[in-house]
């Protein structure tokens, strides 16, 4: 083949290629999407509905009974022989239902198939309550406070202004009681998460996601308690008072520690699957509790009297603490751009445990026996031992549903 032929040959493959060369490329080149070149994004907001619920925060005791005396409800001896029956209830805050948020933002490299993803939560619940009671000549309602300095259950006043004004009476006397107690309970949630998660699929529609990663965990609790009493007897010589005590306590949590979770998705067909989640964590934390009492008290006989009392109370101690978290819901999917881009739909519900949460503590005394022994250990007269530290360890939870947006692309 001569020079002249090959030029020829050359020429007309050249033509060839210009002319099918690129239709048969483009054709067969599958572009890349923004998944492949930059890797996976995802994005999550979520709306919560959520309901608090604590135990051991019980801010007093309402008893009911005829003849009452009340020295009987601080388990002080009666004066008069007899057969007595009398109904107590505790008295305890309720939660409400509130609102908060979670949002989330996941990445995934290209040349891995572990995700990086940090997530916060923001919660804020409240419970308040109020109870009034009247006593008058031996019938009626008594309250008493649980951390009250005033009529309670755990302090050396409450014999004594029981059994002043609440006295079993008789002929014309004339015992009155009237109090207003109020309880209120702030909680305030900030939960980070800085995990690694990646996914794994079983079957066609099934898939596990496992995580593992670090919480930082911020619990506040603020509780508030007003107590007022008025008060009258003219069993000996008319003496009247009137008593107010605010109370503030402070139970404030800072921790951190490992989280570790696993979450089950089931396709169930038409953009539709169930899903279910569960996480533990392990936090080493710091505890600040503080307690602040302010009472004022007037009594007036032939004179008039004012008291007025302040007192603050604080601790500060490490511990570590286990929280459980456990969702079951259902997604909705949309995908789009052959599956380079999704929005996900998600309703859920949602159960959050903080154990031993509660660490408000209150300063009492065991009570003694008020007339066998009038002057107990403690020196005091109205048969009233040691002090004693007592502690709640109550759990703290959350319950209640989440609504989430996600989108991944």
């Amino acid at each position: 083949m001569n020079w002249h032929m090959m030029k020829k040959y050359a020429l007309l493959s050249m033509l060839l290629l210009f002319v099918y060369g690129p239709s048969v490329s483009f054709a067969e080149l599958e572009l890349p999407s923004s998944r492949n070149n930059l890797g996976h994004l995802s994005i999550t907001g979520a709306a919560l509905f959520l309901k608090p619920s604590e135990n051991g925060i019980a801010y007093g005791l309402v008893t009911k009974g005829d003849n009452l005396y009340a020295g009987d409800a601080l388990g002080v001896t009666q004066f008069a022989p007899g057969t007595f029956e009398y109904h107590s209830r505790v008295k305890s805050p309720q939660f409400h239902w509130n609102t908060g948020f979670r949002v989330s933002l996941a990445y995934q490299p290209v040349c891995s198939d572990w995700d990086f993803s940090a997530k916060w939560m923001h919660f804020k619940g409240n419970a308040n309550d109020k109870t009034r009671t009247h006593f008058q000549n031996n019938d009626g309602e008594l309250f008493t406070g649980n951390w009250s300095l005033l009529p309670g259950v755990r302090n050396q006043f409450g014999p004594a202004f029981y059994g002043i004004f609440a006295a079993p009476v008789e002929g014309s006397n004339t015992n009155v009681i009237d109090s207003v107690a109020q309880a209120k309970l702030d909680v305030d949630f900030n939960i980070i998460d800085f995990d690694l998660n990646t996914n794994l699929s079983v079957t066609s529609c099934m898939r596990f996601r496992p995580s593992l990663g670090v919480r930082i965990a911020y619990i506040d609790q603020k509780y508030h308690l007003a107590n007022s009493y008025q008060a009258f007897t003219n069993i000996l010589d008319p003496l009247s008072a009137q008593a107010k005590e605010k109370i503030k306590l402070n139970n404030d949590f800072r921790g951190y520690g490992i989280h570790a979770g696993m979450l089950f998705e089931y396709d169930l067909g038409c953009n539709l699957s169930l899903y279910g989640s569960g996480e533990a964590t392990i936090l080493k934390g710091c505890f600040d509790v503080c307690e602040r009492y302010k009472v004022s008290a007037e009594f007036t006989n032939e004179f008039i009297l004012n008291s007025f009392f302040k007192d603050t109370q604080k601790d500060n101690f490490d511990a570590y603490r286990a929280i459980l978290d456990s969702a079951i819901g259902i997604r909705y999917r949309i995908s789009f751009n052959q599956d380079a881009c999704s929005f996900i739909l998600q309703l859920s519900w949602e159960n959050h445990l903080y154990f031993a949460q509660n660490q408000f503590q209150s300063i009492g005394f065991i009570k003694g026996n008020f007339f066998e022994q009038p002057f107990a250990n403690s020196g005091s007269q109205y048969g009233l031992q040691s002090p004693v530290t007592q502690e709640n360890h109550g759990d703290l939870s959350l319950s209640g549903w989440s609504l989430a947006a996600i989108v991944e692309f």
